[in-house]
């Protein structure tokens, strides 16, 4: 999509990934689209619920998550390279 528009595009799919990926998006002298990959149960804030507006915006977790209730994605043994997770 990112050629498209006459644009770079870069991804990360594992946390080792991030930093080589930041630092060539700063090196192109084009417009950078970067995906960054993260577990699908990964709480990324700010966040603007899907059909939400701007004034809708999350910027913390929920109560129930705050109570220490862990998502699927933070079991113990699971390899933390595979996936990008806090």
């Amino acid at each position: 999509m990112a050629e498209a528009f006459n644009a770079v595009g870069l991804r990360a799919t594992k946390v080792s990934e991030v930093d080589d990926v930041i630092k060539e998006s700063l090196k192109t002298d084009k417009p950078v689209l970067v995906d960054i990959e993260v577990d699908a149960y990964e709480n990324c804030y700010p966040m603007i619920p899907a059909g939400g507006a701007n004034n809708e915006m999350i910027l913390e977790d929920p109560p129930e998550m705050k109570r220490g209730a862990k998502p699927a994605s933070k079991v113990a043994g699971e390899d933390k390279d595979t996936v990008l997770t806090a």
